[in-house]
């Protein structure tokens, strides 16, 4: 690798599409989840120099992303490039989209473009390739949206570190553990005076839960969503809109739904019940505790 890179400064275009999916429909509808699955998968094709790195602008484009990408080290540039050429880069964003949107095995297909014209038919060539994209230096500045989903994701996994810190002090009695992000299945939690063991949820959970919640279920949603990044304000009111002509059942349902593919077994009662805690609701979640005493 060259020597003496360290003033080294380029930027690249980078399309992205999906044969099973709208790319930036689904950016539309869930920016910062979208976004953290790009990002992801930028890093770790330039393993995980992030200081190096960093993404400018996302464009939409008929049915693809575009990605502003500038490069601070034309040694990470040339890491980049290698996982590019080798597909590492296309498996890496496939892999995520597939594992946090549950969406079905899809092929990405991805285009790689200087102010020179398509890479793509240079890739080989690594000199010329760099050569190109130092020549393309960024003219503006990093996007708004782009800093301030950055400081999001750093604020989610600060509290995300802070959580599992908290769940490893098994030694403290449970008066002392915290009541929310620590939920864990299989833990312990409280609710009126009453210890109550932590599970996943299940579809007889999902169904109580739409049966019972009425016109609350976006109150509970936006409560979920603080510590859930696909329950933005956005998703709900998709949800909304979408399953308006099915009933509020349908859209409580759908939000349940969309917190469990989400979050997976991080998905558990406890946040649940604490979510409708917060708005008095706790009938509902005595209900939906007696399922767990039933063992269903």
């Amino acid at each position: 690798m060259a020597a003496g890179t360290s003033d080294w400064i380029g930027s690249v275009y980078l399309f992205i599409q999906s044969d099973k999916v709208s790319l930036p429909d689904l950016y539309m509808k869930q920016k910062t989840l979208i976004y953290d699955i790009l990002w992801g998968a930028v890093s770790e094709s330039t393993e995980g120099c992030r200081d190096s790195t960093e993404i400018l602008k996302i464009h939409s484009c008929d049915h693809q992303l575009i990605l502003c990408l500038k490069f601070c080290s034309q040694e990470v540039c040339q890491i980049f490039l290698k996982a590019y050429k080798e597909q590492i880069m296309h498996r890496h964003i496939q892999r995520k989209l597939e594992k946090s949107l549950f969406v079905e095995p899809c092929t990405i297909s991805l285009k790689l473009k200087a102010d020179a014209g398509e890479l793509d038919a240079i890739i080989e060539k690594e000199e010329q390739c760099l050569k190109y994209i130092s020549e393309m230096k960024p003219s503006f500045q990093k996007d708004d949206d782009i800093a301030e989903m950055e400081d999001h994701l750093k604020q989610l996994n600060l509290e995300d570190r802070l959580s599992s810190q908290n769940c490893s002090m098994s030694s403290l009695p449970h008066s002392l553990h915290s009541y929310g992000n620590s939920s864990v299945e299989g833990s312990t939690f409280y609710f009126q005076g009453e210890n109550y063991v932590d599970r996943a949820l299940t579809s007889v959970h999902l169904q109580m839960f739409a049966k019972l919640v009425g016109k609350s279920w976006k109150l509970v949603g936006r409560s979920l969503g603080k510590n859930c990044r696909a329950l933005n304000d956005t998703a709900i009111e998709n949800l909304a809109y979408d399953f308006e002509r099915d009933g509020r059942y349908e859209q409580a349902y759908q939000l349940l739904r969309l917190f469990k593919d989400s979050e997976g077994k991080r998905a558990t009662l406890q946040r649940l019940v604490q979510a409708l805690e917060e708005h008095g609701l706790n009938s509902i979640a005595q209900d939906l505790l007696s399922l767990n005493e039933n063992g269903l």
